[in-house]
């Protein structure tokens, strides 16, 4: 199996974001969750 280096491993990825009152997960950091309108906290 080769490993292509364009497709990150879950260590190198960027971090996950989730909404704290639905559970939505985002990538971007931004100041309420698209969803419902929550907070995102950092998923750790």
């Amino acid at each position: 199996m080769t490993r292509h280096e364009d497709q990150p491993t879950p260590d190198e990825s960027d971090e996950l974001f989730i909404c704290l009152d639905c559970g939505y997960e985002s990538v971007e950091e931004t100041e309420s969750c698209p969803e419902c309108g929550g907070e995102l906290a950092v998923k750790h």
